[in-house]
């Protein structure tokens, strides 16, 4: 079973966004979604989403940081086998879920996974970074949708390609990962950036393979 957590701090029109392809795509077996001390506008938001399309909200009295809001989303999903962080500016996808589900089916070795998007570093296509040298963010060609890259990209067969880390924008982890190793680490790294590689490297040195969803596509 698949829960999804997204960790909510402000930017409403994003967050909107974020839910509306959530509920549109489908998929996951949860949603957990982690209001941060937010706006009054995005906690309305999610009253109102929440009415609309029934889903777990958990909220922080208080701001208290991107690291320690996955972690309250993480424990909250602890009874499924994979959970997902969301970053809430995302899009997801047709199909998204089933292709992260079957990338942890067919090897249970593969302890950590993230899908292709238009601006995860690595994990970028087209174009990994520009003439510049630095990272690109891939702009949809006009007239074309994020659903249309993922249909595109999941017609291919993946090979899963194996990684040492996995981008923090969508990361998928095996709940027997974190009762292996812990948490993320949120006293080092309390406002995130940086917190998924250090679990990332924790998996590796425990023996876990982080692999590439080479077939899904998450915008």
């Amino acid at each position: 079973s698949v829960a999804v957590v997204v960790p909510v701090f402000n930017a409403a029109a994003e967050v909107r966004e974020c839910l509306a392809a959530l509920f549109e795509n489908g998929g996951y077996d949860a949603l957990i979604v982690v209001d941060d001390g937010s706006d009054a506008e995005t906690a309305e938001l999610l009253d109102r989403e929440a009415l609309r399309r029934p889903f777990q909200l958990i909220r922080n009295k208080t701001n208290l940081g991107y690291t320690r809001s996955v972690n309250i989303g993480l424990r909250a999903a602890l009874g499924h086998d994979v959970v997902v962080f969301l970053n809430s500016d995302t899009v997801t996808t047709v199909g998204w879920v089933a292709r992260i589900r079957k990338a942890f089916a067919q090897n249970p070795k593969v302890g950590i996974a993230g899908p292709l998007s238009n601006a995860a570093s690595y994990q970028s296509i087209p174009e990994v970074k520009g003439e510049d040298g630095n990272f690109i963010t891939n702009l949809l060609p006009e007239g074309v949708t994020a659903d249309d890259i993922a249909l595109a990209v999941g017609r291919r067969t993946p090979s899963y390609p194996r990684v040492p880390v996995i981008n923090g924008f969508c990361f998928a982890v095996r709940t027997e990962v974190v009762r292996s190793i812990g948490l993320f680490d949120e006293e080092k790294f309390p406002v995130g950036y940086g917190e998924e590689n250090d679990l990332c490297l924790r998996a590796a040195a425990a023996g876990w393979e982080l692999a590439v969803v080479d077939d899904a596509y998450v915008y």
